[in-house]
Parts: C-alpha cells; structure tokens; sequence
C-alpha cells in the first residue's frame, strides 16, 4: 500500500502543478485582455480645441468658420459663425407677399449667423468618433433689392432687415486620427422661426438656406485643425 503510494505521489505533483500554471496562465491572459482593452481606450489623446473651416459655404457666398472645445471624455461645445456678402447676387432672390410685385437683382446683403451644438460622443472619446446632441441658432440679413410693380411697369429700390432662428437634434461623425487635421459631418432637423418677411427669402431656391416658419434641417461639413492637445 505505501509502495502504490509513493508511485502514485510524484504524478499527483506534477498533475497539481500543472493545474496552477493553467490557472495562473489563464488569469494573466484576461488581466492582458483587459489591460489591452483599457489601454487602447485610456492612451488616446485628442485635441481639446479645433478650429474649422467650412469650405462647401463658400458655394453660396458665406464664409462660415468654428470653434469646438471639449469639455469632458464624452462631451463637447461646438461654435459656428456665419458672414454672407454679395452685390448684385442672383444666389439670392426675394418676393414680396403681395403677387404684384417680383424682386430680384439683390444688392449690398449682408447676413450673419451665430450657431451653437452641444455634442455627446458614444463610439470614443470626445471629439473623435460618432455623436448626437442638440442645436440652436440665430441668423439675421439685411438687403436691397429692385421693387417692379407688374401693373405700372415701374421700378422702384427698397429695402428688407429678416432675423430668424432654429434649435433641434443632430447626429455626426468626425474623425481626428489624422495628424493636426479633423474631418467632420453632421445633419439634424428640428424647429425654424422667422420674421414675418422670412418666407419670401430663398437661397439657391430654398435649398441651402430659408428663413421660414415651420420643420427644417441643418447639414454641415467641416475641416479642422487642432490647436492643442
């Protein structure tokens, strides 16, 4: 009995020890997963400040640029400002309520828009990956433009001052991996509101901007440049 024993003995060792090493191999590769897990996420560093610029404005007379700052790993605040000049612009047409009288031939506009997002990233860590959050803004324009009166055939010069605004939900994406450069793009829809005037100003038929009552969207498409990490 003690002969089986000792027989016995040393492979009851070695099967124990091997035991451990599996245990301890085992716990020291989660502990790694999770390491790895964790360290992916904690060791990226985004920009906390970026400047944008908002080139595809350009096409309807504006120059928009941006401001977005982090606040948090999930949260930032974004600030858009829009200026919009032209003289003589066929970009722009106005029409009076009355139907006797078609306006075009827009001179000296001018318009501005101050834009403001607040952003909440779900995919990383802010300012880099997919977002959703909210949007207000208030713009305002000022123009001449050519009165004709269909009945007389007479022409007369005339001038308008519109103010409207907007606030609503939008959804993003935007991709900082690349070095100092940030590329971002969003959409929302929400409420507009304008001046009684508003509805009869259209931008490239409506398209790109309205001054109305009622639903409306926002798209935007932007290139940034980080100031600071």
């Amino acid at each position: 009995m003690l002969k089986n024993t000792i027989t016995i003995l040393p492979f009851f060792v070695l099967l124990l020890s091997f035991c451990n090493n599996t245990n301890a191999q085992s716990k020291n590769d989660e502990n790694n997963y999770y390491r790895r897990r964790t360290t992916n996420t904690e060791s990226k560093i985004y920009p906390k400040l970026i400047f944008c610029y908002y080139p595809i404005a350009a096409i309807t007379g504006n120059f928009k640029i941006g401001v977005e700052r982090k606040l948090s790993d999930l949260q930032s605040i974004k600030t858009n400002i829009r200026f919009g000049f032209g003289d003589k612009s066929s970009i722009y047409n106005y029409q009076t309520p009355s139907n006797s009288y078609y306006n075009s031939n827009i001179r000296n506009f001018v318009m501005a828009m101050l834009e403001m997002q607040l952003r909440y990233y779900f995919s990383d860590k802010a300012p880099n990956g997919f977002y959703g959050g909210f949007y207000s803004y208030y713009k305002l324009a000022n123009f001449n433009y050519a009165n004709y009166n269909s009945y007389n055939y007479t022409t007369t010069d005339a001038s308008q001052f519109l103010n409207g605004g907007g606030l609503g939900i939008l959804v993003g994406i935007q991709n900082v991996s690349l070095q100092k450069i940030a590329l971002d793009v969003y959409m929302g829809s929400g409420m507009s509101f304008t001046s009684p005037e508003g509805n009869n100003l259209q931008c490239l038929s409506g398209v790109a901007d309205r001054y109305f009552n009622g639903i409306g969207f926002i798209v935007g498409a932007n290139v940034g440049l980080s100031l600071r990490k």
